[in-house]
């Protein structure tokens, strides 16, 4: 393992975890050829599994097979839109958005439920999309607001602090 010593700055700030140092303190952005290497990598990663939802969650949505390469268009086009939205107007931060576990644990639990019950899966279907707009509507009335910078008394927001609680929220 290698050890990496200490900045200047680190020195000042005393940003340490442990006895492992950060890189970068808090809140501080690397350089643009680092930047760009860790943008790729996470692009690779995120493509992987953008890639993987839709072939997961086709069959438990009640989609064929070209519902769910409609699907996975989809996917790709939104989390893409997101993204450069992110870098331009949000945190900046060469991060894919896109969704998560919870995300898919909620749209496979609801189909076995709708399955159970009788309820179709296409009905299933726009419940899902509905709950994603008014979600994602809620959490943009949030962030435009700017309650959750100024919000310091909530648990995550407190110890995490605001650099990384824009990211965490969206």
């Amino acid at each position: 393992m290698f050890e990496i010593e200490k900045t200047a700055d680190q020195e000042a700030t005393g940003t340490e975890s442990g006895s492992l140092l950060l890189i970068w303190p808090l809140c501080s952005k690397p350089d643009n050829y680092r930047t760009t290497i860790y943008g790729l990598q996470w692009f690779v990663f995120a493509v992987a599994h953008i890639a993987v939802i839709p072939v997961i969650l086709g069959p438990y949505l009640g989609l064929d097979q070209a519902g769910t390469a409609a699907f996975a268009q989809r996917m790709f086009f939104f989390i893409g839109l997101g993204s450069l939205l992110q870098v331009l107007f949000g945190h900046r931060l060469p991060i894919i958005e896109g969704p998560a576990a919870p995300w898919w644990a909620i749209a496979v639990s609801l189909s076995g439920i709708a399955v159970a019950t009788g309820r179709p899966l296409e009905l299933l279907r726009t419940d899902l999309v509905g709950m994603t707009l008014v979600s994602g509507i809620f959490i943009a009335a949030l962030g435009l607001s700017g309650i959750i910078g100024r919000n310091r008394w909530h648990g995550d927001l407190y110890f995490i602090g605001t650099c990384f609680a824009a990211p965490q929220v969206n």
